[in-house]
């Protein structure tokens, strides 16, 4: 856990939720994905998880596949 923390500790933010979430009722373990996206106030989640794709948008953060939102990223 250490080693994985290292890796991604210079680009990642620790957040805890404090507001529930139940948007998707397929797979209740992708509510706890928008909870920390709107926690880190993120500007998207990069998924390829039909359940959250199938949103597009959750508030103000967008839901994309990894390819869109690379060809997105190499448009700016």
């Amino acid at each position: 856990m250490r080693e994985a923390r290292a890796a991604i500790g210079d680009f990642t933010v620790l957040v805890h939720p404090r507001e529930p979430v139940s948007v998707v009722r397929e797979d209740e373990a992708d509510n706890r994905i928008l909870e920390c996206a709107r926690a880190a106030a993120a500007d998207a989640i990069v998924t390829g998880d039909h359940h959250l794709l199938e949103l597009r948008r959750f508030g103000g953060v967008r839901i994309t596949t990894p390819r869109e939102f690379l060809d997105a990223e190499s448009r700016r």
